[in-house]
């Protein structure tokens, strides 16, 4: 069954929680789930009949992979990696349930975290909360990463630190909590001071500028995205920190 949704339809307020739900951050989004309506995969962007079939194609053989895991589990209820593999598809598709007694199991099988796969488990189980907007659930989990993973070999941390700066920065005018946007340059800076070599190095500072535009802290957004676009080779980050700097120069005027 095919079901298209508008969920910017104010007659239909119910479909807020349906994006929210399932994860989605931008319109349009494709959005794969099961008959029980658990989430297989959630994909921005339109896509033309072939790339919508190789989508399919793959949610398809992701779906046959967590059919093998469940297999599999039922004959090696204590195989780490199995339990791993199947928590972080369960987390993933906002199965959080079913993800936290995977947690246990993996937390039991490996307390002192020996073969190092508590922090990744932890940090994908971090942006799941972050993503429903349970940012409580989210930092205690965050705290626990740290504690576990101080050199990032997880490769994860620049991703929490980004998705709380951008659950921040863009609940702050929602909420009008002005402590919002403080906690969200602390994120973002997090990532510029201490994980230069991240993919998200350049998308920190774009969010960073945007966060003190925002708060029309004009002089210090104008100087940091200036710096970024004379230097990042992302089309997408220059355009977006070009447009803003043109905004604020105009509006200094």
């Amino acid at each position: 069954m095919v079901l298209k949704v508008n969920p910017e339809d104010k007659n239909h307020p119910e479909n807020e929680e349906i994006r929210r739900k399932y994860g989605i951050s931008g319109y349009p989004a494709i959005v794969f789930l099961s008959s029980k309506g658990d989430l297989i995969s959630s994909n921005a962007g339109f896509r033309p009949p072939d790339q919508f079939s190789e989508l399919m194609n793959k949610t398809l053989k992701e779906e046959n992979e967590l059919k093998r895991l469940r297999a599999e589990i039922q004959k090696n209820p204590n195989d780490l990696k199995i339990n791993v593999d199947l928590a972080m598809i369960y987390i993933k598709r906002g199965n959080l349930e079913r993800g936290q007694t995977l947690v246990d199991k993996i937390q039991e099988l490996d307390p002192s975290n020996q073969f190092r796969v508590l922090p990744q488990v932890y940090a994908e189980m971090a942006l799941a909360h972050v993503n429903q907007g349970n940012i409580v659930e989210g930092q205690a989990l965050l705290d626990k990463v740290l504690a576990l993973d101080l050199k990032d070999e997880s490769t994860y941390l620049s991703k929490l630190h980004v998705s709380f700066g951008l659950f921040y920065g863009q609940n702050a005018e929602k909420r009008g909590n002005e402590d919002y946007f403080q906690k969200a340059e602390k994120h973002f800076n997090t990532v510029i001071q201490k994980y230069p070599q991240s993919k998200l190095y350049e998308g920190a500072q774009l969010y960073l500028g945007i966060t003190y535009a925002i708060q029309e802290k004009k002089q210090m957004a104008i100087s940091l995205l200036e710096k970024l676009s004379s230097h990042t080779k992302d089309a997408y980050i220059q355009e977006r920190a070009d447009h803003i700097l043109e905004t604020l120069k105009k509006q200094a005027e």
